[in-house]
């Protein structure tokens, strides 16, 4: 696999896992390694970084869902699950069973 491809599933797994913040925590990897003195690492951060943002601005196949925790915090899914007197953890199980059932 060559430097650019490598740096671009790089960023390509930094977005799943961080999705918005993935620029932002690929830039502190490489402020921490430039004070660590390893430019060559912080440099590959910082190409993670910019990779990331353009995934993040191009976006990837198709809308991109958020992720359950993000819509599980929300203020108005929040407000629904106590209308419904229903428990966070049903919520999560349902939407997993859901997601799995759609691969």
């Amino acid at each position: 696999m060559e430097h650019a491809q490598k740096v671009r599933a790089a960023a390509a797994l930094l977005v799943k896992r961080h999705s918005q913040k993935a620029p932002e925590v690929a830039r502190e990897w490489s402020r921490d390694l430039t004070e660590r003195n390893d430019p060559e690492a912080a440099a590959v951060c910082l190409a993670i970084a910019e990779s990331a943002s353009e995934l993040l601005a191009k976006g990837t196949s198709g809308p991109r869902e958020p992720a359950l925790k993000d819509i599980l915090s929300g203020v108005v899914t929040e407000a629904m699950m106590r209308a419904d007197h229903v428990q966070r953890r049903e919520v999560e199980k349902i939407m997993k069973k859901a997601k799995r059932r759609r691969k």
